[in-house]
């Protein structure tokens, strides 16, 4: 198996979790899901995938500090972070999404998005773009 295929996809919403891998692995990426920031953590103890997908908002450890610490303990870490904010709180994505890409991240994208728009950003991280 091509190593550059490897996806870890952290979200706490299993639905939002499920869809997305779905999205991904229609297009021959493998994705290893991790519900928490915790759980990622341990998963890359052990593994190093050539992409991180993470969720900003989610309980315990948030999507900023993990991509906080992922810089820290893997330099080298491709990361794209996704959010649709805090619920009820209309415009927080504008706020999170950017700090995500002062942490860290590569690349944004919003929730709700398309295959396509989520392919668009996997292709070119993992294309070095």
């Amino acid at each position: 198996m091509n190593d550059a295929q490897k996806i870890l996809l952290i979200d706490d919403d299993s639905d939002a979790r499920e869809t997305i891998a779905m999205m991904l692995e229609r297009d021959s990426f493998t994705v290893s899901q991790a519900n928490s920031a915790e759980e990622a953590m341990q998963f890359l103890a052990t593994e190093r995938p050539a992409l991180v997908i993470t969720d900003i908002v989610m309980p315990g450890i948030d999507g900023i500090e993990l991509i906080t610490t992922l810089r820290e303990k893997y330099p080298l870490m491709k990361v794209i972070a996704i959010s649709g904010g805090l619920r009820g709180f209309d415009n927080s994505a504008n706020i999170l999404l950017p700090l995500a890409l002062k942490s860290g991240a590569l690349k944004i994208v919003r929730k709700p998005f398309t295959r396509a728009e989520l392919l668009e950003a996997v292709t070119a991280i993992i294309n070095g773009q």
